[in-house]
């Protein structure tokens, strides 16, 4: 499937819907919890690439390291975020996974408190 052909349809219902049955599948809850909040039953045991404390990001809470567009987030999906516990998902999912994915946690960001 072509780029622009998938960024047409990040956050339809359908997307949004394959891309919760992923973030469970892949255990993102672990460490960002089931609403996204970054409360997750990992959260507080997560360590960076220095052995230094860190928490997982809040969906709910504002803006990505990398941006917020579809195309960051798909990035982040993608190669990982080096020196965080945030993996790569580029060997583990299929490029449309990825996508659903996006629009899962588009949609979670979209509950900005």
């Amino acid at each position: 499937m072509g780029f622009q052909l998938l960024v047409a349809w990040i956050g339809n219902v359908d997307s949004v819907k394959k891309g919760e049955v992923i973030y469970k599948k892949m255990k993102c809850w672990e460490c960002h919890g089931h609403t996204g909040t970054g409360d997750g039953p990992k959260a507080k045991d997560l360590k960076d690439d220095w052995g230094r404390t860190m928490l997982p990001f809040n969906f709910t809470s504002g803006e990505l390291k990398r941006g917020s567009s579809p195309e960051n987030v798909y990035v982040t999906f993608t190669t990982g975020l080096d020196g965080t516990a945030m993996p790569s998902y580029a060997d583990s999912l299929k490029e449309d996974d990825r996508w659903h994915l996006v629009s899962y946690t588009l949609d979670l960001m979209r509950n900005i408190k």
